[in-house]
This record gives C-alpha cells, structure tokens and sequence, in this order.
C-alpha cells in the first residue's frame, strides 16, 4: 500500500496533457510519405497513455495479482479475434470481383449473385448493391428490373412494377404478363 501513498493524480494528468500535445504534434508535422514512421509514433503515444490511465487511473497498479491474472489474457483473446477477422474485411477495397460473386460449376467461371444459371439467356441479370434485381439493357445501361420481396410462395424473390415474378437466379417466372 506503500505505493497508494504516492500517487499523484495531478501529476499523471500533467503527463497525460504532455503526452496528447506531443502526439498532436507528431502527427501535425510529421510527413505524410513516412506513414511507418508517423503510426508507429502514434500508436507509441497511444500506447503509453493508454497504460497511463490503465495503470493509475483504474487502479490496477495496486491491485492484487489475482485480479492483473485474469485481465491478462485480454490483449491474446483482442490479437486473436482482430486476426480471426482480418481475412474477411482487411482487402474488400481491392477485390476483383465483388463481395457475393459465385463459382459457376456449369460456365467454369465466376459470375454475378444469383446468376448461377448456367443459361446465358440470364446472364445479363444480377443482383445490384441495393439488393434489386438488374439488367443491362442494349445500350449497356443497368435498368432496374424488379424489386426484391420475401420469398413467395411460388418462389419468387424479385416481383417487377408491370406484375412480372423472378426467382432467387433471375429466371422469370411464369403466370403474370410476360414483358420480355
């Protein structure tokens, strides 16, 4: 409890002030080019201030070493968790295809969601951002053809404004009129 009699709170928040103004500085005029460099510095300061308020101002420098053995493994379960994801979101910016494109055992290739047919009279149909379904028309421009609903019970997904149904693949179904 020696240790408790020692502590300054002013004297940490003193630090702490130092340690942002420092870190404001570092990121202001540190260059750009040197990006290694400027987020390693930032990550330093991040670091230390983080320890900071870990080690003072939630008391755990007085704790106990039962209580510092159970918060332990918290940084091992964070590391495993941000490298369990990484696969998955770090390099959606540099995909080739989009997120939900499908191997089409039939064509051999990779083709649109949805459009896993096999038949290329669909082809020109997928499955927009906005979960519509689209065609590019003969100009080349995408039309919106119908708009995705829960599946029905004849197993349409997509019902167009003129009363025309579309499966999950953008295959028309038959029974309403016919547009194309």
């Amino acid at each position: 409890m020696s240790d408790h009699a020692h502590f300054n709170p002013q004297k940490i928040f003193v630090t702490l002030f130092v340690l942002t103004m420092a870190e404001v500085a570092w990121g202001k005029f540190m260059p750009y080019e040197q990006k290694a460099l400027l987020w390693g510095g930032l990550l330093i300061f991040a670091f230390w201030k983080g320890l900071l308020i870990f080690m003072y101002f939630m008391h755990m420098k007085f704790e106990g070493w039962v209580c510092k053995a159970l918060i332990a493994p918290t940084p091992v379960m964070v590391a495993i968790v941000v490298f369990a994801i990484m696969p998955d979101v770090a390099h959606n910016g540099d995909l080739i295809r989009p997120v939900g494109d499908q191997y089409d055992p039939v064509q051999g290739t990779v083709v649109s969601v949805g459009m896993s047919t096999g038949d290329p009279k669909f082809q020109h149909r997928f499955v927009g951002p906005d979960g519509n379904l689209m065609e590019k028309d003969e100009d080349g421009a995408t039309v919106v053809v119908a708009m995705p609903v829960d599946p029905l019970e004849d197993g349409a997904w997509f019902v167009a404004a003129d009363g025309r149904r579309f499966d999950r693949e953008g295959r028309e179904l038959g029974g309403a009129s016919s547009g194309h």
